[in-house]
């Protein structure tokens, strides 16, 4: 078994901001290469003695390289 490993960019970054006392603010990257890119923002809401709640919208870009193999 043989493992390939290329010298690829990464990159993650994440950022928060309490807008208001319970409201939260979220949004982060996250990079790979040239063949992975995504994106997410959302917001969080403290619902006291219930937890948290929350939602986000995440946008994945990503490039496959598909090949072919014939064996005999």
């Amino acid at each position: 078994m043989s493992h390939q490993t290329e010298n690829e960019t990464f990159f993650s970054n994440e950022v928060s901001w309490g807008m208001l006392s319970n409201t939260s603010l979220y949004g982060g990257l996250l990079l790979s290469g040239d063949d992975y890119h995504s994106a997410a923002i959302g917001i969080g809401q403290n619902m006291l003695w219930l937890g948290a709640l929350s939602f986000d919208v995440r946008g994945p870009v990503v490039t496959l390289i598909l090949s072919r193999t014939s064996g005999a």
